[in-house]
């Protein structure tokens, strides 16, 4: 491929490198959450190995068996539910919206740019109303 092909590449499909980098955290994160758990659960296992009862204090340690509503949950096990976790997507969603929204003013001739401001926005306003509406850890 000759410099001219690689620009054109580049140029028309710049966006899909930010889909790939999405794509390649999320499965570092997922992996990294797999050796977590198994982690927790080889520990356990050396209990259940020896014949003996895991101690109540190191299962509600790990976030196995502490048997709290949904409100008290253990919000480091269940991280994908955290109202953090979605306080930070509303973030980011509404920074990519408006970092395209203002590509899209200096260069009002490229509909990419105002197609893709719209969906991040939608995105952030749908984050923004489940962060809201989804139960809190401080809720008694």
């Amino acid at each position: 491929m000759t410099h001219d092909d690689w620009m054109f590449l580049f140029t028309h499909y710049w966006w899909v490198l930010i889909v790939l980098i999405a794509v390649l955290g999320a499965m570092f994160n997922s992996s990294m959450v797999y050796s977590h758990r198994r982690e927790k659960l080889a520990l356990l296992k050396t209990y259940v190995d020896q014949g003996k009862d895991v101690p109540p204090e190191l299962s509600k340690a790990l976030g196995y068996g502490n048997g709290h509503p949904w409100a008290d949950m253990d919000w480091s096990r269940y991280n994908c539910y955290s109202p953090y976790r979605q306080m930070r997507r509303f973030i980011f969603s509404a920074a990519f919206a408006a970092g395209f929204g203002i590509a899209y003013l200096n260069n009002p001739s490229s509909e990419t740019f105002e197609i893709v401001a719209v969906i991040f926005g939608v995105l952030a306003v749908g984050n923004l109303l489940i962060m809201l509406t989804m139960p809190r850890s401080d809720a008694k």
